[in-house]
């Protein structure tokens, strides 16, 4: 179950607008909320991917090793990288501070994404643009 709060946010996440009424009501269900304490892990580098995650609340660190690696804040979307290549997680999530996450099954995104090609274009668009980040930072 999503809270109410957590719906709109979904509805007004960049990657997903555009969605008729009938793409939302099919969608929302597949979600389910997770609440994660500061410190409390959500997957580890080398874990298989199973879901896609929205930041609802919270901040989330990721780490390849010990090295940090990024910071996310809410209304961000992760962790789509992995299930899109199919491959394990290529860093450790964790809670940098008290956090709600919005879970999406990989076969459901799957699904997502085959059904609406435009969102899978805004999808790489976000993903480049979060490398694009990543390698300035570093």
């Amino acid at each position: 179950m999503v809270s109410p709060h957590s719906l709109e946010l979904l509805h007004d996440l960049p990657a997903l607008r555009g969605l008729s009424p009938a793409q939302r009501r099919w969608l929302e269900p597949l979600f389910v909320e997770r609440h994660l304490e500061q410190g409390e892990v959500l997957y580890r580098e080398g874990d298989p991917s199973e879901a896609v995650y929205v930041l609802a609340t919270g901040s989330i660190d990721f780490l390849v090793g010990e090295r940090p690696l990024a910071r996310l804040g809410p209304r961000e979307l992760f962790g789509e990288q992995s299930v899109l290549s199919n491959a394990p997680r290529g860093a450790t999530a964790l809670a940098a501070r008290d956090a709600t996450v919005l879970v999406l099954p990989a076969a459901a995104f799957h699904r997502l994404m085959t059904d609406r090609p435009d969102l899978y274009g805004r999808l790489l668009g976000i993903i480049s643009d979060r490398a694009t980040g990543i390698a300035k930072s570093e």
